[in-house]
């Protein structure tokens, strides 16, 4: 389609290129601008160094950025000769970064090594290109070589893949495989919708991504905590006591990890023009909202069963700690649905180009990521002050009560749909 338009493909790539890299300077500014702030105020550097960090920053996701593109293009050719695209796509990304870190991490002389020179050592491990912003004498030279350096790469990376955008795109939605024909199987309404919205996320690497990471990185740290230990763990990752963490916190840890992944903050606006078809399919709205909110704890209980496996062998204080890693993290699960649900059918969006402005960059999505965040920043600095066993339920407790009010909610105001 928009090769038919009357533009270059360059222009194509340069407006692809810069939304891309607006949402990844927003992120990395975030990080960088505190940090300078801090580095300023305790005199590390000089005023007119913060200066230039800061400037140097609107350089620094443009490299990662082109890199990760280039990786993402070689992943999705590769899975087009295979029969289930979308899935061999998800199983190859996943494979490649946990091999990535774990190529990254090995160090045969780990326990001998500081935690600060560690942490140094592999931030150099995964973005080499750190070492240029490590503070010396030659720090400015340093920036400059690194400013030059990003200005060559963005020149040659939008100059080849805009010379070759129609033959990319060509190669990637190439079809080697012929869909079968299925057997239509008649299933109770609320497993028909369950499947209706699995389905998709399963075999939709986007979804996967940016709904589903929190899940992926829970399964990744607790099949590491089984294979490798909690102390070699703790040596790669740089926290100490992870062991313990997990053991007596386990619960509000996992149900951190579910607060971060939720598909529920769009699942409804994803329906986009389709939504008729619900609106008059004969079942209600309550079933509705159910088998979206079923999918999503669905996709908690992977992580869930993973550090059941992991944390509970571990356990050393008692019956209560058990039933308390057991039963808390289904409160966090529920809760965050419903905040998904609400926000959706508050900030619906039907009318929507392409799937990731939906997943990602919408209101409703946006609020629920921020509403997950200030929960664990909250529960977390409660832990501090009250004793977790203590404090932990009433914590539950909310959840249901505000998960159960939010549900209640948004079978209400779902009516408004139909002014769509």
């Amino acid at each position: 389609m928009l090769s038919a338009l009357p533009i270059t493909q360059k222009d194509i790539i340069i407006s692809k290129f810069l939304v891309l890299y607006s949402l990844n300077l927003i992120i990395s500014c975030s990080c960088i601008f505190p940090a300078v702030i801090l580095l300023i105020f305790k005199k590390i550097i000089s005023v007119s160094a913060g200066i230039i960090f800061l400037l140097s920053g609107l350089t620094i996701p443009v490299i990662p950025m082109c890199a990760a593109s280039i990786l993402s293009t070689i992943i999705e050719y590769c899975s087009v000769f295979f029969k289930r695209k979308n899935q061999i796509s998800i199983l190859f990304f996943y494979l490649l970064m946990t091999g990535y870190f774990i190529t990254v991490s090995f160090n045969r002389d780990l326990d001998s090594i500081l935690l600060d020179n560690l942490l140094q050592t592999q931030l150099y491990k995964i973005f080499p290109l750190s070492k240029l912003f490590y503070i010396d004498q030659n720090i400015y030279l340093k920036i400059l070589q690194f400013i030059s350096l990003t200005i060559i790469v963005t020149i040659v990376y939008i100059f080849f893949i805009g010379k070759n955008y129609n033959k990319i795109h060509q190669k990637l939605n190439t079809q080697s495989f012929k869909n079968k024909k299925t057997k239509s199987i008649l299933r109770s309404p609320f497993f028909s919708l369950y499947l209706k919205e699995f389905n998709p996320f399963i075999t939709s690497p986007i979804r996967v991504l940016n709904c589903g990471l929190g899940i992926i990185s829970l399964c990744v740290l607790c099949v590491g905590c089984m294979i490798l230990g909690f102390n070699k763990i703790e040596i790669l990752l740089g926290i100490r006591g992870l062991e313990h963490i997990l053991t007596q916190y386990g619960s509000s840890v996992i149900g951190a990890f579910f607060l971060m992944s939720c598909t529920t903050s769009s699942s409804i606006s994803l329906e986009g023009k389709n939504l008729w078809i619900l609106q008059t399919a004969p079942i209600g709205i309550s079933q509705i909202l159910n088998s979206k909110i079923a999918v999503n704890m669905s996709i908690h209980l992977i992580g869930y069963l993973f550090a059941m496996i992991a944390i509970l062998p571990n356990i050393r204080s008692g019956f209560l700690q058990i039933l308390l890693t057991v039963f808390v993290p289904v409160f966090y699960s529920f809760f965050i649905s419903a905040v998904g649900i609400f926000f959706n059918i508050k900030y619906l969006n039907l009318n929507w180009n392409d799937e990731i402005s939906v997943i990602k960059h919408s209101p409703a999505s946006i609020i629920t990521h921020l509403i997950a965040i200030i929960t664990i920043i909250i529960s977390t600095s409660l832990f501090f002050i009250i004793n977790f066993i203590y404090i932990i339920i009433p914590i539950c407790l909310s959840f249901g009560i505000v998960g159960i009010y939010l549900y209640k909610k948004s079978i209400k105001t779902i009516y408004l749909i139909q002014k769509y």
